[in-house]
């Protein structure tokens, strides 16, 4: 009875992602539905912030994996230590997830991604979700990486088609190293990293205030990941507004 209830727990989480967070919902991500009027450098500082979250990952997952660590929870450190070395290691060259992404851009379009500094609203999106975990407990955390893990593939697709608009205005075929970094997280690496999740979560958690925990986890991260988005539209909003009032003078 127990284990259907945790299934259950996962099951709306699942139903509610793209209803309740417009993060991953295109229809309803603030950048989504602006995407086509930005311009082509606005496009880019937007895929340049959304490259952060790909290094960012990293630094989430080992902080789950230090507080389940400390929770006992062996099976679910024990998932962030695989997780952790399949998102470090691309299996045909070694090079991690992050490098692919920015090496693709660095050579199709000469743009340094990894010197990028992060925005205001990039900042507190990583200091948020370090913070959330940190202060915690362990279902909490484990909330927060399945969060990141369930909302991976439509936010993933999402941004694939951001990088498929901007390169078409430059008329250049994607890169290899960009099209395996989109195509394989999308198809395999995390449909099986929300998979292998859910079932250590199944095999992990037996108490009300571990689901209520549970939950909570992934709710605040989803909802840190809405203020992301609405971060970054406001961000090019208030540029462009900066650089219209300047070139009126």
């Amino acid at each position: 009875m127990l284990m259907n209830t945790i299934k259950q727990l996962l099951d709306n989480l699942d139903a509610a992602l793209t209803v309740k967070y417009q993060a991953v919902n295109y229809e309803t991500n603030p950048v989504a539905v602006d995407f086509d009027d930005y311009s082509t450098n606005e496009k880019i500082y937007v895929l340049a912030q959304y490259s952060l979250f790909s290094r960012y990952i990293v630094r989430f997952l080992i902080e789950v994996l230090y507080k389940t660590s400390m929770g006992g929870l062996g099976l679910v450190a024990a998932e962030m230590q695989r997780n952790l070395a399949e998102e470090l290691s691309d299996g045909e060259n070694g090079d991690p997830h992050y490098v692919l992404l920015i090496k693709g851009f660095l050579l199709a379009l000469n743009k340094n991604l990894y010197s990028v500094e992060a925005s205001k609203a990039t900042r507190s999106f990583e200091q948020h979700i370090l913070t959330s975990i940190h202060d915690g407990n362990s279902a909490f955390a484990t909330g927060v990486a399945y969060a990141l893990e369930s909302s991976a593939v439509p936010e993933l697709i999402m941004t694939r088609t951001f990088v498929d608009r901007l390169f078409a205005e430059f008329d250049i075929e994607i890169p290899t190293a960009i099209r395996r970094f989109f195509g394989s997280h999308i198809g395999e690496i995390e449909v099986m990293h929300k998979s292998r999740l859910r079932d250590v979560t199944i095999d992990s958690f037996s108490t009300a205030d571990e689901l209520f925990s549970y939950g909570d986890g992934f709710d605040i991260a989803m909802n840190c990941m809405n203020d992301w988005w609405i971060g970054l539209a406001d961000e090019v909003r208030l540029c462009r507004e900066h650089e219209n009032a300047a070139s009126s003078h």
